[in-house]
């Protein structure tokens, strides 16, 4: 990347690989991509620190955010948009003055938000981006977070990881789920868990818990996947049906599965049951491009992207010190590489050096060594 700035498509050059040559980098400017799902990502010195940019016309991601996952009443909202009107404050400044948000909460949800558009960023296969180097660039932003890309990235891998099979147990926003007879234990359950179940009701639709849980569409999901699998919840089917007008989904709460825990028999009906109704109904639209391989694919990506930071902030390393580090634990502190991703990526890999330590190997550590 030259100070010229970078422009292309996607087709050619993904947003993974964008954002990891900008962190690596360490550049200052602004990224903004063409696309189904627009984004404006300015970073600074390779860090994340907006994911919005007021300064242009468009909707507001954050706002769209917190819109979209039922944060607050349409009457707070007419209040925002008041105030809004009525000076020159951010949404962010509005939310802090107002009192409706506190700012760790502000921070967190921003965090959110960011990883959300990473998330679906990634996802993108068709469109064009346009990175414009420097600080001019970036100048006037307001609402800013500081995030470090590695780690949005690898939390986004793990998402389109984690995010086939959670699909395939709930495939559609119109997919009803019910509360079992099963008594909860409420000691272990976590905020987000307590906050599904107060708004599950008999019949309710994922899309209608999604709307008012007040998290990202990706965590309500990852929560009603682990409540399922406490036996708190149970999903239900939708039937499919023929009219003479033509064919249209209609919603019809079937035959229940059975609650406590289901038998081998059981549990193959309803998945042979949610692979017919995956052809027919159509899941919606943030998942509809994912990838429907085994999670060995999201694991590799992870390895794969895992190795290629690794390999960055040894060279970096190497440049500030003179020499390698003799193994990965020494890289912590340092400032090249997020200490728990350092820690997840030991796991896995170990470096073992060459040529009188000139030169160095990343390999897979095997079982016996980790």
């Amino acid at each position: 990347m030259t100070e010229a700035g970078l422009q292309g498509r996607l087709a050619d050059f993904t947003l993974e690989e964008i954002l990891q040559l900008i962190a690596l980098q360490q550049k200052t400017g602004l990224l903004t991509v063409h696309a189904s799902y627009p984004m404006f990502l300015a970073f600074e010195m390779g860090m994340l620190v907006a994911y919005r940019d007021r300064r242009r016309s468009g909707g507001d991601p954050l706002e769209g955010f917190l819109k979209r996952y039922g944060f607050f009443p349409q009457e707070t909202w007419e209040h925002i948009d008041f105030v809004a009107h009525n000076s020159n404050l951010d949404l962010t400044e509005i939310l802090a003055n107002e009192g409706l948000l506190s700012s760790e909460e502000l921070e967190r949800i921003q965090q959110e938000a960011a990883q959300e558009d990473v998330f679906r960023g990634m996802q993108l296969t068709d469109g064009r981006y346009n990175f414009v180097p420097g600080r001019d660039a970036i100048a006037g932003l307001k609402g800013r977070v500081r995030l470090k890309v590695d780690g949005l990235l690898m939390e986004a891998v793990r998402r389109i990881d984690e995010i086939v099979p959670i699909r395939e147990r709930f495939p559609s926003s119109d997919t009803r789920v019910r509360p079992t007879d099963h008594e909860p234990e409420t000691l272990q359950q976590s905020d987000a868990q307590r906050r599904v179940l107060a708004i599950l009701g008999e019949g309710c639709t994922v899309g209608e818990i999604v709307a008012q849980a007040r998290m990202s569409e990706f965590d309500t999901l990852q929560t009603l996947d682990e409540l399922r699998a406490q036996n708190l919840l149970l999903p239900q089917t939708l039937e499919v049906t023929a009219t003479n007008q033509g064919t249209k989904t209609k919603e019809k709460a079937l035959e229940d599965l059975g609650v406590g825990v289901p038998t081998l028999a059981g549990a193959a009906a309803f998945v042979l049951l949610v692979v017919a109704l995956l052809l027919l109904v159509q899941p919606w639209a943030p998942y509809r491009d994912l990838p429907t391989e085994s999670g060995d694919r999201g694991s590799a990506r992870a390895l794969a992207l895992g190795r290629q930071r690794l390999e960055a902030a040894l060279q970096l390393s190497r440049d500030d010190q003179g020499r390698y580090p003799p193994t990965l634990a020494h890289l912590k502190g340092s400032e090249w590489m997020e200490e728990r991703t350092l820690n997840e990526l030991r796991t896995r890999l170990e470096i073992r050096l060459r040529n009188g330590g000139r030169d160095f190997d990343l390999v897979e550590r095997t079982n016996s060594g980790r």
